[in-house]
């Protein structure tokens, strides 16, 4: 009817596989989604889509059957535009439908029409990331910039600083104080200054950056230590390494592996480790168990996931709650046939150093996945921890999955060429999930010479 009276293009499927097959080929308006279906209910499914960065704004209508306020209730806060009861007046639901459509065009219409500038926020584009742009497009103008503490105004010339002021705070201070915060509004007006070079500041951006992340790096790695929890310095943390065993993984043990993990039933054990449970399950040597201990890096919601997604069912939200009281983390560990294990760390690209004093293994492989496969979502303190993790623990191995410009500044660092694979793509997304990640980094390549666990 609807295809008929009202002239839509309709494309149908009696399951959410066949959903899916035509989100991944077919550019789509609006999904209408009964809540029965045979493989998965519609809540499920929407849950699904939500967690894909393609779908987040895709408007969805769920027809049921289920008359009560509670399910009514749980669409709309899956994110539902609207949700009907059945039967439904044909009339009706073309009317909701219309009304829906109207509203994503008019959204869509506002951001045309907006004036884009560089302006924003730190949740979208942290400090650091902004001045590396600023740096890199040799930008002149004015950057004004309030935070909840104070307002600034940095001067640019072809990307390099001129002028900070922030506050009672200005020069080089200034700016090292910006960088610390994390809340903030900005926007950059490209105009001439005056040229007095007078008042241009001794050091340029990345000498700043680099100096304000190592600032940071210190004064946070210093804070986050609980007083009950002693933890041996660097020197003395990297001999201790250097005596734990590293087991041997056979180029046989890692190919059972990689088939076992492309099996979907195999499924991983959630686990939550404290500070000190951590010390010991990344510590602890089982002689009898080939071990593939892997880290992984990227944003908590994706990390929790993409964990979530190979693991035994278990509430997001509790996962979630569970680990806002840090120093906890998530782990993931397959038992697989012949006492072979592997597991995975998860490490919030925003807390590496809440957790990194608590690693005390070699770990075959590190996975560095950020948030969107963007490298922005990475800012210079987490680019410094990772450098610091990669020194630390020397992983065997090293993923970067995400944009090419991930692959250009990781894959170049220092100490890094050799070991450092490319993976295109956002973790979560098809081809890019934890599992397929997983085989990547345990498929025996030579050139790569995998031998620890």
């Amino acid at each position: 009817t609807l295809g008929r009276n009202d002239g839509y293009v309709i494309e149908s499927a009696g399951d959410v596989a066949g959903a899916l097959d035509i989100l991944a080929s077919t550019m789509i308006d609006l999904v209408i989604s009964d809540v029965a279906m045979p493989d998965a209910d519609g809540f499920q499914f929407v849950r699904r889509l939500r967690r894909d960065r393609r779908f987040h704004d895709l408007p969805v209508i769920f027809l049921t059957a289920d008359a009560r306020l509670a399910t009514r209730i749980a669409g709309l806060r899956l994110g539902a535009d609207d949700v009907l009861i059945k039967p439904v007046d044909i009339s009706e639901l073309a009317a909701r439908i219309e009304a829906v459509l109207r509203r994503s065009t008019a959204a869509r219409t506002r951001l045309r029409g907006r004036r884009y500038n560089l302006a924003g926020d730190f949740t979208g584009m942290p400090f650091a990331d902004l001045i590396s742009l600023i740096d890199q497009g040799r930008r002149t103008g004015i950057l004004a910039v309030v935070t909840p503490r104070a307002a600034a105004e940095l001067r640019f010339d072809r990307g390099q600083p001129m002028a900070v002021t922030y506050g009672t705070l200005a020069g080089e201070e200034a700016f090292y104080a910006l960088l610390a915060e994390r809340e903030g509004r900005f926007e950059f007006d490209p105009c001439s200054l005056p040229g007095n070079d007078s008042t241009r500041l001794r050091i340029g951006c990345q000498g700043l950056l680099m100096e304000g992340a190592r600032r940071l790096d210190e004064a946070k790695h210093n804070a986050t230590l609980p007083p009950d929890i002693k933890v041996a310095p660097l020197q003395d943390r990297a001999a201790k390494l250097a005596t734990i065993a590293h087991t041997s993984l056979p180029p046989v043990a890692a190919l059972a592996m990689v088939e076992a993990l492309g099996d979907a039933f195999t499924l991983g054990e959630l686990s939550f480790l404290d500070a000190d449970g951590l010390v010991v399950w990344t510590e602890t040597q089982d002689t009898a168990t080939t071990r593939c201990h892997v880290l992984l890096v990227t944003d908590a919601q994706a990390g929790i996931n993409a964990l979530v997604s190979s693991a035994a069912p278990m509430d997001e939200t509790v996962i979630g709650s569970v680990l806002t009281a840090p120093p906890l983390a998530l782990a993931l560990t397959f038992q697989l046939r012949e006492e072979r294990q592997v597991d995975v760390l998860l490490i919030d690209q925003e807390r590496i150093h809440a957790l990194t004093p608590y690693l005390r293994r070699q770990p075959a492989a590190l996975i560095v996945a950020p948030a969107g496969g963007d490298l922005l979502s990475l800012g210079v303190q987490a680019h410094a921890a990772i450098d610091a993790l990669v020194a630390t623990l020397e992983p065997v191995r090293l993923l970067g999955c995400g944009n090419l410009a991930m692959r250009l500044a990781m894959g170049t660092s220092e100490g890094i060429q050799h070991r450092y694979h490319h993976h295109t793509g956002v973790l979560g997304d098809p081809g890019a999930d934890l599992r397929a990640l997983l085989q990547v980094v345990l498929r025996p390549q030579p050139a790569m010479g995998l031998g620890h666990a």
